[in-house]
C-alpha cells in the first residue's frame, strides 16, 4: 500500500474452464522492481493470475491476453475468525465457509468458493468445538462477504464485514432441513 515494489512474489497463471479454475499453467516470481510478465496468450479464454507473498494476503486478478500492464496492490494479511452458534445459541462445531468475496479499493473482487481455496494457498477448515471458524489470511481492512454452511443447519451469509485481527463477527445458523 506504500507503493514500494514487492520482489520475489509468486505468480501463477490460470485459465478459467467450465469445471472451474485450471491448475497453474505457468509460474514465475516478481523481479526486484516488483514486475513480472507472462507470454502472450490466445484471446479465446479467460485468464487469471494468483499472487502470493508472505506476509501479504494472496489475491487473484483476471486479465485479458494482450492487455497492458496491471498495477496490483498487496495488503498485509490479517488472521481473523467468526464465532458460529446454532439457533439455540450454543457453539457449533463443523460449520464451513461455502464462499468468500473479498473487495479492496485498489483490487477487483476476489470470489473464492469452497474447493478453489487451494489456488490461493488456503485451506477452509471447519469450526472447532468452541464454534470458532478461522478465516484464511485476508487483506487488512478489506470488505468481505462470507457464506457459512453446515451439514445439519441452514446456511447464513454475513455481508460487508471489515477485516481486522481477532474475532470479526458472530453468526447463528438457523434450523434447516437436509435436502438432496
Amino acid at each position: 500500500r506504500d507503493q514500494k515494489p514487492i520482489p520475489d512474489a509468486r505468480i501463477s497463471l490460470h485459465c478459467w474452464m467450465v469445471s472451474g479454475m485450471s491448475p497453474a499453467i505457468q509460474v514465475t516470481t516478481t523481479n526486484a522492481d516488483g514486475q513480472f510478465e507472462f507470454p502472450k496468450r490466445p484471446d479465446d479464454a479467460s485468464y487469471y493470475f494468483v499472487i502470493r507473498k508472505v506476509p501479504y494476503a494472496a489475491i487473484w486478478q483476471k486479465f485479458a491476453s494482450g492487455e497492458g500492464g496491471a498495477n496490483v496492490i498487496l495488503r498485509p494479511a490479517v488472521d481473523t475468525w467468526i464465532q458460529v452458534r446454532n439457533a439455540a445459541g450454543a457453539p457449533l462445531k463443523g460449520a464451513r465457509i461455502a464462499n468468500l468475496s473479498i473487495r479492496t479499493e485498489e483490487n477487483t473482487l476476489t470470489y473464492v468458493s469452497r474447493g478453489a481455496e487451494h489456488l490461493l494457498g488456503w485451506e477452509f477448515t471447519a469450526s472447532d468445538d468452541a464454534g470458532r471458524l478461522n478465516l484464511p489470511p485476508l487483506p487488512e481492512d478489506a470488505s468481505i462477504d462470507v457464506r457459512i454452511d453446515h451439514p445439519r443447519w441452514a446456511q447464513e451469509k454475513l455481508s460487508n464485514l471489515r477485516v481486522t485481527a481477532g474475532r470479526l463477527d458472530a453468526v447463528s445458523l438457523p434450523e434447516g432441513v437436509l435436502t438432496t
